[in-house]
């Protein structure tokens, strides 16, 4: 018996490091700059939000299980993808007056006018960092937890046809009182992203007429 426990302890250790949780950063949040008088700024669409982030990668840990959360996983409980963050974006934008264009129901391909924008928005989330937790194993209302992403905002002109300026902000979020869908972590997260970047002289900068 005395043989098997530096085994035991190996063991032990293993499992203590698989359940460790990743390190969330926590960046500082900045309110999106008010627009007063939106005929100042060109009319924006947010076009496509991408991830550089592969399928599969592991992007932080479950707390409550020996498990690891991936990005991109469509299976079981855990599904993290760009899905709705267009939705987002385009919704701080509104809250804060800015004159980004709503979508368009009766366009099945890009659910815009694209052509009536003079600015068009996409961003690429090139980082991605999620901690949860589940209370007594049980998902609706008792999921806690923490995230944090980068993204990358590419802003082009339809009237230059170019690139004319690329942003980089953070975003970060956490819960302590329980969500009902791990989707809550990378939404907030996000949100947070495109509120710094409305925050940003220099993007208001770069949409002004």
């Amino acid at each position: 018996m005395l043989a098997l426990r530096p085994i035991q302890s190996i063991l032990a250790a293993w499992l203590l490091s698989a359940g460790c949780a990743t390190p969330v950063p926590h960046v500082s949040q900045h309110d999106a700059r008010a627009v007063a008088d939106s005929d100042q700024l060109k009319s924006i669409a947010i076009t496509e939000v991408g991830a550089s982030l592969r399928q599969g990668e592991v992007i932080g840990r479950v707390k409550s299980a020996l498990e690891n959360l991936t990005w991109g996983n469509g299976y079981g409980y855990y599904h993290f993808s760009t899905g709705e963050l267009d939705v987002v974006a385009r919704r701080e934008f509104e809250k804060a007056g800015w004159p980004v264009l709503a979508a368009d129901r009766n366009d099945n391909f890009t659910g815009y006018d694209e052509g009536a924008a003079e600015i068009l928005i996409a961003a690429v989330l090139e980082d991605l960092k999620v901690n949860l937790s589940y209370k007594d194993h049980v998902f609706y209302g008792s999921i806690k937890g923490e995230a944090y992403l980068k993204a990358k905002w590419l802003v082009y002109s339809t009237v230059e046809r170019d690139v004319i300026a690329t942003f980089h902000t953070e975003g970060s979020t956490e819960a302590t009182r329980g969500s009902n869908s791990e989707r809550t972590f990378l939404n907030g997260a996000f949100a947070a992203s495109v509120r710094n970047l409305l925050a940003s002289e220099d993007f208001l900068q770069v949409v002004s007429r």
